[in-house]
């Protein structure tokens, strides 16, 4: 009996592993251990020490009980591919590689079969949520309950003329001096044709914060957030140049009313409810293991 044979009766692993694949693959999943577990991330076996199961473990074996490994293509295949990987594969006989993937145990020491696994129940748990729709009065409870988390913010709306830093290079703060005088007594609605054409054009729609931080970069956001309303402002530099703003509108954030954010409020009552069942299973689950 060779070491092989110690190691897993009945399998017999080829010692020309140690210059194949396999032994890079072997170090890699090492080193992936090695991250995962400094980043926090639970990857050691439910065996392992003396330490409590985790919640992502107890998901997992549960989805285990309930034959959720067996009847996933996307498992299925990963597993499959990881073992052809090690050159252990039967090529054409997939069913066969998966029978040997498992008995390998591949499936248990591969992170994204066992988080695969754990989505799958979370899921279940959202589907059981989605089965009924949310009240009125379930919506407005929760909108009392956390009405800064579905508060509307505030907006602004802004015209802008753009200048570009990859045109005019060194010379873009000369250009932007000359563009704040031709600006000074001109309207927002007279500056077609001034400056260098922008992607989302020059005038904005209503736009929030995070918006505008979105599509300009944090710095304008920020910047066209203490802005004075009614001329023009800047040079407000954004990831791609300088701007000269009018802001033509501000409107302040305010509380919704329950029209206004129904889908938001839908959306979060079925991820509380989901929440709940899993909670519910977490406790019966670590109930069972005691």
């Amino acid at each position: 009996m060779d070491f092989a044979d110690l190691v897993r009766p009945g399998l017999a692993l080829r010692w020309r592993w140690l210059g194949a694949p396999g032994v890079h693959f072997a170090a890699l999943g090492a080193l992936v251990f090695v991250v995962e577990s400094w980043r926090g991330v639970d990857v050691a076996p439910a065996s392992a020490g003396m330490a409590a199961p985790s919640d992502e473990e107890l998901l997992e074996r549960e989805a285990r009980r309930l034959g959720l490994d067996r009847d996933d293509s996307g498992i299925r295949r990963r597993l499959v591919r990881n073992l052809r990987f090690l050159g252990e594969g039967r090529a054409g006989d997939e069913q066969a590689d998966y029978e040997e993937a498992l008995a390998l145990g591949l499936d248990r020491s591969d992170l994204v079969v066992r988080r695969r696994l754990v989505q799958r129940l979370e899921l279940r748990a959202l589907a059981w949520a989605r089965a009924t729709e949310p009240s009125d009065a379930e919506l407005a409870a929760l909108l009392a309950r956390e009405p800064e988390r579905f508060a509307l913010p505030a907006r602004v709306r802004l015209s802008h003329v753009f200048l570009s830093r990859d045109r005019h290079g060194a010379a873009l703060e000369a250009a932007d001096r000359g563009l704040a005088r031709r600006l000074a007594s001109l309207a927002p609605e007279r500056v077609s044709g001034l400056g260098d054409p922008f992607l989302l054009g020059a005038q904005l729609s209503p736009r929030t914060q995070a918006e505008l931080a979105a599509s300009f970069g944090d710095g304008f956001a920020r910047g066209v957030a203490v802005l004075p309303s009614g001329r023009w402002s800047g040079p407000i530099a954004s990831s791609y140049g300088l701007h000269r703003v009018f802001v033509q509108e501000r409107t302040p954030g305010r509380a919704p009313r329950l029209e206004e954010v129904r889908g938001a409020l839908r959306e979060a009552v079925f991820a509380e409810r989901a929440e709940a069942v899993l909670a519910d299973w977490l406790r019966r689950l670590r109930s069972e293991a005691a």
